[in-house]
């Protein structure tokens, strides 16, 4: 009975849950096609022609963003949470 509890405690200790920021990262990571950008002060959405603008994030948090099939520019991207004003 002692080994039967202590094989569930040991077995309820080493479960790890995922953390959200984890399973966001890894939602991330792939290639991204830009299809629309908006926001401001006039609420408009614009809409971007197809493969203009493509964005490929990576396991590490780098990314690369392509313009016409061309890298436009590289960095590294972090992910975080942010209260909204509304």
């Amino acid at each position: 009975m002692k080994l039967y509890f202590l094989l569930i405690t040991f077995l309820l200790l080493s479960c790890k849950k995922e953390g959200s920021d984890t399973l966001l990262s890894k939602q991330m990571v792939g290639r991204w096609q830009m299809t629309s950008y908006g926001g401001g002060f006039d609420g408009r959405v614009y809409r971007t022609s197809p493969d203009s603008v493509v964005i490929l994030f990576k396991a590490d948090e780098t990314y690369q963003r392509f313009i016409e099939g061309r890298i436009a520019n590289t960095g590294k991207y972090q992910l975080g949470q942010a209260q909204s004003i509304l």
